[in-house]
């Protein structure tokens, strides 16, 4: 069986130039695929501190902003500019790693719906938490966080 070359419907001069730029857009595309901060979180910005002074993470096109204290976790619902958004309607979970142990959470929803609230048994200093939460009429998602 005769096999057809990819490049047989080129022009010449294409043809030949197709392979040629095949090895030369490797190196030009291998930076791409090593980790970054802003790339390890899936978009293109790095997250500080938000405006109540928790972390900030990215929960589809919109922001939260995570306040962890001992024994409590506020999570603030923020717009894409970090805007209070009402936590009305909003609920969800969260999953803590703190001394060594992993305890599951629920959020409920705070005073006057600004933010949700989960409480537990768990030191917030050094915790890392998985957030998943489902805003109203959107799929749930998930943020990760460690605090400080």
């Amino acid at each position: 069986m005769h096999r057809r070359s990819l490049f047989a419907d080129l022009p010449p001069m294409a043809a030949l130039a197709v392979p040629l730029a095949i090895p030369l857009a490797i190196p030009l595309a291998a930076p791409l695929l090593l980790p970054s901060p802003a790339r390890a979180q899936g978009h293109g910005h790095a997250h500080g501190t938000g405006p109540n002074g928790g972390r900030l993470g990215e929960l589809g096109n919109a922001h939260v902003e995570l306040v962890g204290r001992d024994g409590e976790l506020r999570l603030y619902l923020l717009d894409a500019q970090d805007r209070p958004v009402p936590a009305r309607g909003a609920g969800g979970t969260a999953l803590v790693q703190s001394g060594g142990r992993n305890q599951g959470l629920r959020f409920e929803s705070g005073p006057d719906d600004a933010y949700l609230v989960a409480r537990g048994d768990f030191v917030a200093k050094g915790a890392r938490v998985v957030v998943s939460v489902a805003l109203p009429g959107q799929p749930s998602r998930q943020a990760r966080f460690a605090l400080d």
